[in-house]
């Protein structure tokens, strides 16, 4: 009887450590290689830098989420986070649903003075706003939450120096690659601007 219950104890151990997670039910054709999906983040961000004399003031990038960029970070994160078929879906009507009723862009932000990296305060120095077809839109500004090694794999370009920004505006995003806009952040340390051009 012992010897029954042993070998039953190891088949059923042994079944365990053969079950795997699902993986996520994307093709090949779906998933695009690291060098293909750094090329479509780079291609809707913008870098800034300003000086006073030869010391920086501040330095940033704004990557403006257009249905290509989100696609493509979903596809990412269901690459890294193993999703499933319907949470990849999930995710996709999510981020349509927003883009119908506004624009987004993800903002990293290094000030050597901490204290004026804060965007997402009330009492923010900044004021971020966006400019199309010469009608400024007022930005709502939240501190993106995680840690740097998620939002590294997912923005290139991101340093943990920097302070990640989520930056949204009441107008569709259909609305904003359509035309050339210009993101703005105004501030006492100086101002800088984003151009981007609208989708060909």
């Amino acid at each position: 009887m012992r010897k029954f219950v042993v070998t039953l104890a190891l088949s059923v151990l042994a079944s365990a450590c053969t079950t795997s997670a699902p993986t996520p039910d994307l093709a090949p054709s779906d998933l695009k290689s690291e060098p293909d999906y750094q090329a479509v983040i780079a291609k809707h961000t913008l870098f800034f830098r300003k000086y006073d004399g030869f010391h920086e003031s501040f330095r940033a990038h704004a990557t403006l989420l257009t249905p290509e960029t989100r696609d493509a970070i979903t596809k990412q994160r269901a690459k890294y986070l193993e999703w499933d078929s319907q949470k990849i879906q999930a995710e996709k009507d999510r981020s349509v649903q927003e883009m119908s009723t506004q624009a987004q862009f993800f903002l990293q932000l290094y000030t050597p003075e901490v204290d004026y990296n804060d965007l997402g305060k009330y009492n923010s120095i900044w004021k971020i706003y966006l400019v199309i077809d010469g009608h400024r839109f007022e930005g709502k500004v939240v501190k993106a939450h995680g840690k740097p090694i998620e939002f590294q794999a997912i923005y290139p370009q991101y340093d943990s120096f920097s302070r990640p920004y989520l930056l949204t505006f009441n107008v569709a995003t259909s609305d904003v690659i359509r035309h050339d806009v210009k993101l703005v952040m105004a501030s006492t340390l100086g101002d800088a601007e984003f151009n981007f051009p609208a989708a060909p």
